[in-house]
């Protein structure tokens, strides 16, 4: 009994929600109410990077390893910070580094191409990355696409900067909030039988 108790499902770790895929997710602006409905088939973290949330370090004590005399091993990368680097493509003059070191693209140059971004930048209000949840998940490509079309049309995202992310043929309107009603004829009428 008590191995069963040890074993059971609910005893199992759940995938942390920024680890999970196969997702549409909502995320709101922390000053205002603005909404933004996405889809990701990758790591939501992994997603939400490219959409400009800033990036988080693990924890120290899950990366540091520890050698046989109990002392923590440095990561490789620590270990070869002060290792001169190779450089493949070297620079063919004094001009060219310096031009190099002095190219900096200010920010209003750079490319904006999340909505997420762009409302950052321009109204200069920040997004909640930390409180965002899961509205639908779906492992299948296409059927993703249409619940996070449902979901376009159901919440009405003020970021979203289309309507749907394929047609809904199905669902031209989204999704209903209730269910229509139907009218079923008697049973009585419909097997009747005809003398001839």
């Amino acid at each position: 009994m008590y191995l069963k108790q040890l074993y059971s499902a609910s005893q199992k770790d759940r995938t942390p929600k920024d680890l999970q895929s196969h997702l549409a997710y909502m995320i709101a602006c922390s000053n205002c109410d603005d909404k933004y409905v996405g889809k990701t088939v990758r790591q939501a973290f992994r997603r939400f990077h490219e959409d400009g949330a800033p990036k988080q370090q693990p924890s120290q004590s899950s990366q540091q390893s520890t050698t046989a005399s109990g002392q923590p091993r440095p990561r490789r990368s620590d270990r070869n910070k002060n290792t001169n680097k190779v450089d493949y493509f070297p620079k063919d003059t004094i001009a060219e580094e310096e031009e190099d070191e002095n190219n900096t693209i200010p920010i209003e140059k750079k490319i904006l191409k999340s909505a997420l971004q762009k409302n950052e930048f321009e109204t200069k209000h920040r997004i909640d990355w930390e409180d965002w949840e899961i509205v639908s998940k779906d492992s299948h490509k296409y059927r993703l696409l249409v619940r996070q079309s449902l979901q376009i049309q159901k919440l009405n995202p003020s970021f979203n900067r289309t309507i749907a992310s394929v047609p809904l043929i199905v669902y031209p309107e989204g999704l209903q909030a209730t269910k229509p009603t139907v009218k079923m004829k008697p049973v009585s009428d419909r097997f009747q039988v005809r003398k001839e």
